[in-house]
């Protein structure tokens, strides 16, 4: 006599319980084994995320860690030269930033602060004519030392349809 499997309890049981404990087994572990999240301690530096927008022509470059969130826009002062603009929502006590080669280390640049409320800085660089060009930036925030490195792809900001009609 052929018995159908799904006949069986113990099958039909197991058929609903083993994903309830997948599910529960997936959560548990993060619980357990997830870095907890903890404050920045003075005198310590941490890594920027560099966000997705800085990898395309999107005219602004947007950096993460936890709470802090800057944003930097690049444009062409009419000098020759690169005015860079950091935004945060946090005051800033500080921020230097480099533009060049991969293989050159030049000094930095300190950024002055645009307004009273330190929470918008620029800075004025030289053009950097390369596809390899890479931007350093350090901020100091809350007497910690926020860093990100990236490429300058996001810096000429390219669109689909003539720009006649918008401001820069």
């Amino acid at each position: 006599m052929a018995t159908s499997v799904f006949k069986n309890k113990h099958v039909i049981i197991a058929m609903f319980v083993a994903p309830v404990l997948a599910i529960g087994s997936w959560f548990l572990v993060d619980y357990l084994v997830a870095e907890k999240p903890h404050s920045a301690v003075s005198g310590n530096s941490y890594p920027l995320l560099v966000m997705s927008n800085c990898r395309y022509q999107s005219g602004r470059c947007t950096m993460k860690n936890g709470d802090i969130k800057l944003e930097l826009v690049a444009s062409d002062n009419g000098d020759g030269a690169m005015r860079y603009v950091l935004s945060s929502q946090m005051a800033i006590s500080g921020a230097m930033i480099t533009v060049s080669r991969p293989d050159e280390k030049p000094s930095p640049v300190t950024m002055v602060p645009v307004d009273a409320s330190a929470t918008g800085w620029r800075a004025d660089l030289a053009v950097i004519d390369s596809a390899d060009a890479v931007l350093r930036l350090a901020v100091n925030i809350d007497e910690s030392i926020y860093y990100a490195e990236t490429g300058t792809t996001f810096i000429e900001y390219q669109t689909t349809f003539p720009r006649d009609n918008f401001n820069r």
